[in-house]
């Protein structure tokens, strides 16, 4: 068994679990690793737990716990930062990572809204020692398409080390209002150098403060990836 592998296949899924293998950590689409083009106003704050559960074929499962947060600082910009933990095979990885969002355009109900996200993220793997891990970058887009439906859309490119991976970055969702509390959607995401993840999740608002999140995803083709996500989000 090759702890190293495992470490790095770790820090990975975490990095995929939380969103920041395809978006920064400032994602506000939870549960969904599609962003959206949202920025949160001058003094919101954001904070999100998740828990992550992965499996791929032949490989030992992975889990992870990750704590992310974000903050609105005006200018159309907001700031986050995030931690996550994965263990898998004996062997386990954390990831630190930090980024932004910027709107570029406001299309508010009727029009199509642009935001740039950016970030950089540091992994500590089995070897001790934390150590830069890669940067992305991602053009954000919100389309409406009616009172209750809404289309995402997310191109990039991500340099990431722990998931040997550089190189162009793509994200598709369609997120509906089911009724008053409850939001579902299902997306399609992926990159330049391997087989795309289709997705669905749901959104429960217990309030105008906190909501809770859950997902599924599979990837296509051999290796019968599977990863499944619980969170909330506490607004203040």
């Amino acid at each position: 068994m090759n702890t190293p592998h495992l470490a790095h296949r770790a820090a990975a899924i975490v990095l995929l679990a939380t969103g920041a293998a395809l978006a920064p950590p400032a994602q506000a689409a939870r549960p969904f690793v599609t962003d959206d083009a949202g920025v949160l106003a001058r003094g919101a704050c954001e904070a999100e737990p998740v828990l992550a559960h992965s499996r791929a074929k032949a490989q030992p499962s992975t889990r992870a716990v990750a704590l992310q947060g974000a903050c609105g600082l005006g200018y159309a910009t907001q700031l986050a930062a995030g931690y996550a933990r994965a263990t898998g095979g004996g062997a386990s990885s954390s990831a630190l990572t930090l980024g932004g969002k910027t709107r570029l355009a406001d299309g508010g109900d009727q029009g199509v809204s642009y935001t740039l996200a950016y970030g950089t993220s540091f992994v500590r793997g089995a070897t001790g020692g934390r150590r830069y891990d890669g940067v992305a970058i991602n053009l954000l887009a919100t389309v409406p398409l009616s009172a209750r439906l809404q289309a995402h859309g997310n191109l990039g490119w991500l340099q990431s080390r722990s998931a040997d991976q550089q190189g162009a970055t793509w994200a598709a969702a369609l997120e509906a209002k089911a009724s008053d509390t409850l939001d579902i959607g299902a997306e399609a995401y992926g990159d330049s150098h391997g087989k795309p993840w289709l997705g669905a999740g749901l959104r429960w608002s217990l309030g105008e403060q906190l909501s809770l999140n859950a997902s599924l995803a599979a990837r296509a083709g051999g290796d019968k990836g599977r990863l499944g996500t619980l969170g909330a989000r506490f607004a203040f």
